[in-house]
């Protein structure tokens, strides 16, 4: 089952134009980074759950921080490094279950793929303490990272599965490391 799970997400990404596409340029990069090659020359992809143990930023592999700081953020691209809540930094793997309830959302989202800013426009659908799932205008590379930006939360997160959903695809991630945004204050009502 798993062979035929790869090779159905092979042929889903080598068929539709976009998601090729976007599949040589992660390839082109990999190879521009000097990452290890696998076999006949093709690039290994990195997978951004193993941020803690390289001691490289999630989304831009870059080096962390030498001290910790009180908001630690990264020097490159500006992600947050802390971990999500409650989680102490444990990585489920894909075939766990999700371990917390999911609760409804329909937040507009930036969903950023590239270290370098490249956004994605999406919509929260759903939201847990291990990750969350989006609509998005346009698919991402399952075991990629990206970052995704609300009013209410930054994080990074790792792409679990992305499927076309009609005119959208709905993408569900695994949290690497989240920052809360304080909620902004409201105006002074006049006269109060």
């Amino acid at each position: 089952p798993e062979n035929a799970a790869l090779v159905n997400e092979a042929y889903a990404v080598l068929s539709d134009p976009d998601r090729r596409r976007d599949y040589d340029r992660l390839l082109d990069l990999s190879r521009l980074r000097g990452n290890a090659h696998g076999p006949r020359g093709t690039a290994r992809r990195v997978d951004p759950s193993s941020w803690r143990v390289d001691h490289v930023c999630p989304m831009c592999r870059a080096p962390l921080p030498a001290t910790p700081t009180r908001d630690p953020r990264c020097t490159r691209c500006d992600a947050p490094l802390t971990l999500p809540p409650g989680t102490a930094g444990a990585v489920r793997q894909a075939s766990e279950r999700r371990a917390a309830v999911r609760r409804p959302r329909s937040d507009a989202a930036a969903m950023i793929t590239d270290w370098r800013g490249v956004a994605i426009d999406a919509r929260m659908i759903d939201l847990s303490m291990g990750g969350a799932a989006l609509l998005a205008t346009a698919s991402v590379s399952p075991g990629s990272a990206v970052r995704i930006v609300t009013r209410a939360l930054d994080a990074v997160a790792r792409v679990a599965a992305c499927h076309r959903s009609a005119s959208h695809w709905r993408v569900r991630t695994q949290w690497l490391t989240v920052k809360l945004l304080a909620p902004k204050a409201a105006a002074p009502r006049p006269g109060a």
